[in-house]
């Protein structure tokens, strides 16, 4: 179990919205030292503008190759100088694999980004590096030639555009950002797989054993976020049944039909991983007939 839950929760959440625009790679080892940049992301040549504009400001930001820095606390001139020291490095790496295998020369517009994300980062630090505020409150650029751009979490617009970066900040940010995020819309392609990862930090956090009190708001705010999405689940899951009993019904009689639809029912909410006795309750069928089910349901082709 890791000792960094936020951590390990940030790379998985950034390679999963990233996926539309490119390949993100956690933990990426840079050589003749040991460096570890958090995520390494490699933009696709041609990605899909809506699934860009889908992530909002981040989709914004990231229009290329890009090293990416998560900080649960704000980083210290130490910190942030040892990320610009690694993108340094990354930066020679790229060039000199360019020379030795393709014979070419990068041009500056080759060269990947250095995004910072973190949750406060104080005046004097933000005057110490000379970063340069934006029109979007929190997002700073450092000098051009730098290619570094900081995100101060806290300080963003809280709108819909800011959402997924806001899901990276800590105490009432966070919790603000994950009560919007189970009041967008369902079919939004990254909705379920983000609900399943705040399930897994959850299940981290849990794990860890000492909690601090911000540390168990954040799993209550987790727990009522995946309750509301499960019951969302649910009640597609009763919707899909209903319909294709409906569409039994008119073949095969309606009460034919209505059992049809119930058992589709049972069938949609087993592969969707609920337990026997919810199931039950929201079907009304017996534990011996879901049982049955579950057990035709784990023979069939579909679920292997």
């Amino acid at each position: 179990m890791s000792q960094f839950p936020h951590d390990d929760f940030a790379k998985a959440y950034l390679k999963e919205i990233l996926r539309g625009l490119g390949r993100a790679f956690p933990n990426r080892a840079l050589k003749a030292e040991t460096r570890i940049a958090d995520l390494w992301f490699r933009c696709k040549a041609n990605p899909n503008e809506a699934e860009r504009q889908a992530l909002g400001l981040l989709g914004l930001i990231i229009q290329r190759d890009a090293l990416i820095e998560v900080f649960r606390n704000p980083a210290t001139p130490v910190e942030i100088r040892k990320c610009r020291s690694n993108l340094s490095y990354l930066e020679g790496e790229l060039i000199r694999r360019a020379q030795h295998r393709q014979g070419k020369k990068l041009r500056e517009g080759d060269l990947p980004l250095l995004l910072l994300l973190m949750p406060t980062c104080s005046v004097k630090t933000r005057q110490g590096f000379a970063v340069i505020p934006t029109q979007t409150p929190g997002l700073y650029h450092f000098p051009e030639l730098d290619r570094t751009i900081l995100v101060v979490l806290h300080q963003l617009a809280k709108t819909p555009e800011t959402l997924l970066l806001r899901l990276l900040g800590k105490a009432s940010v966070q919790n603000q950002a994950i009560a919007e995020l189970v009041e967008l819309s369902p079919s939004l392609p990254w909705i379920d797989p983000i609900t399943e990862l705040l399930a897994d930090y959850r299940a981290m956090l849990e794990a860890k054993g000492r909690l601090t009190h911000e540390e168990e708001d954040l799993i209550m705010n987790l727990s009522m976020a995946y309750q509301k999405k499960q019951q969302e689940w649910l009640a597609e899951g009763r919707e899909e049944g209903r319909e294709e009993g409906r569409e039994e019904g008119r073949e095969e009689g309606r009460e034919e039909g209505i059992i049809a639809g119930v058992t589709q029912v049972a069938r949609n909410l087993i592969q969707q991983g609920f337990s026997t006795e919810m199931i039950a309750q929201a079907t009304g069928l017996s534990i011996a007939q879901i049982e049955a089910l579950r057990s035709l349901t784990d023979r069939s082709p579909d679920s292997q």
